[in-house]
């Protein structure tokens, strides 16, 4: 638990036992300088549509589980938004999906929906929902895991994977 063991780190601590300023404190602007090159977030877009010099992107298929406790509907919403990720149209176990940055959902199969230097990349994101915590839709909904599984395969094959079928 971070935010319960910042307040001490940086030995500055109300008398809740809390941080001052909560996350408006002057001192996180100093650790988020040295956090920022590592998280994931920095990455979105590079990986898959604007690779570093010298490097090739990658295809990436982002299982979306609703109701998601290890990785909440923000956190997974803006990664995709950064990285503009193609949204795949929602799995049937989805009643009503999650608006993702105004994004239209896109036809499945979804496949080299992306153009990188003259070839064709897979950028998407799929939603699920199943009977537990979102974040193991891959291995509880069957459809999902169908679909990576599918994902992987055709990538291990050299070939524009597809996402949805």
């Amino acid at each position: 638990n971070i935010s319960a063991l910042l307040p001490f780190a940086l030995q500055d601590v109300d008398s809740m036992g809390q941080l001052p300023g909560t996350d408006m404190h002057p001192a996180l602007s100093l650790v988020q300088q040295w956090i920022d090159p590592a998280d994931p977030l920095s990455f979105a877009a590079p990986i898959a549509r604007v690779p570093e010099m010298g490097q090739s992107p990658l295809h990436i298929f982002q299982p979306y589980g609703h109701d998601d406790s290890y990785s909440p509907p923000v956190t997974m919403q803006t990664y995709a938004v950064a990285g503009n990720f193609g949204v795949a149209a929602s799995d049937a176990t989805v009643v009503t999906p999650d608006s993702i940055g105004g994004f239209t959902e896109q036809a499945v199969p979804l496949s080299a929906n992306v153009d990188v230097n003259a070839t064709s990349y897979t950028v998407a994101l799929r939603q699920y929902r199943g009977s537990s915590d979102g974040h193991f839709v891959a291995f509880d909904v069957a459809s999902a895991n169908a679909d990576v599984a599918r994902f992987l395969a055709m990538a291990a094959l050299g070939v524009a994977p597809e996402v949805g079928n």
